[in-house]
């Protein structure tokens, strides 16, 4: 499930989920031909470079799941390519197009790849402390499939050492219901949500100082300090 709704391929097949994602990336470089032409160049090698980032970061992701020793700066870099050089891209196309400076522009790629990194931090929070029925997908889905998210690998971290065998032996138990409650209340017990939370204000601070740089509007900056309230905030 995702935001309530069926996956593609689970409503349908692999196939059809394989061949929409290939459609939508069509529709998106035809979209993006509308560009005036003294621009296009530069939009179309910022998106292209957007993609390889993001098919990057997710192969990253998938060979993390074959490993045990990932730690928090590589996952830093992983969502860096699979999520935030989306958002980053989506900022610095929009500013590229408004005839910003090259300075603006760059600062505006630095604004989404940090809200990038606190929204997939967020997002790997409420995986595990949301509400299904807000969230719009299953709890815990993460530490069912042993997912090397945030919130393991700060418990890995933070763990205190009288406790960390502790840890790994519920790490290391078999996917269900249980496990996943016994995760959460471990979690919580050494401090991760408290973590998370700083490191989302980390990062949400850092988004909100690029956007302070930039030479935009008042209306425009408060525009987009809203758009940061409302990621970090989110409970879906």
């Amino acid at each position: 499930l995702r935001r309530g709704r069926p996956t593609v391929h689970k409503r349908w097949d692999k196939n059809t989920a394989i061949l929409s994602g290939d459609t939508m990336l069509t529709l998106a470089t035809e979209l993006i031909t509308d560009v005036d032409d003294h621009k296009l160049r530069t939009v179309l090698n910022t998106f292209n470079r957007m993609a390889i980032d993001v098919y990057e970061g997710q192969q990253i992701d998938m060979d993390f799941e074959q490993r045990n020793d990932v730690c928090i700066e590589e996952y830093i870099r992983m969502i860096t390519g699979k999520t935030s050089a989306l958002l980053g891209c989506a900022a610095q196309i929009g500013a590229i197009i408004a005839g910003a400076s090259e300075e603006d522009c760059s600062r505006m790629y630095d604004f989404g790849v940090a809200l990038g990194l606190a929204f997939q931090i967020q997002d790997d929070y409420l995986d595990l402390y949301g509400d299904a029925l807000t969230f719009g997908k299953p709890i815990g889905g993460d530490i069912l499939n042993d997912k090397k998210s945030f919130l393991p690998l700060t418990a890995l971290n933070i763990v205190p050492k009288e406790k960390s065998d502790e840890l790994n032996t519920i790490l290391a138990m078999s996917p269900s219901e249980d496990k996943i409650n016994i995760v959460r209340n471990f979690f919580t017990q050494i401090g991760v949500p408290q973590s998370c939370e700083i490191t989302i204000d980390k990062y949400s601070k850092k988004a909100a100082e690029m956007i302070s740089n930039t030479k935009m509007s008042d209306s425009g900056k408060n525009d987009f300090y809203s758009l940061i309230e409302k990621l970090i905030n989110r409970k879906k």
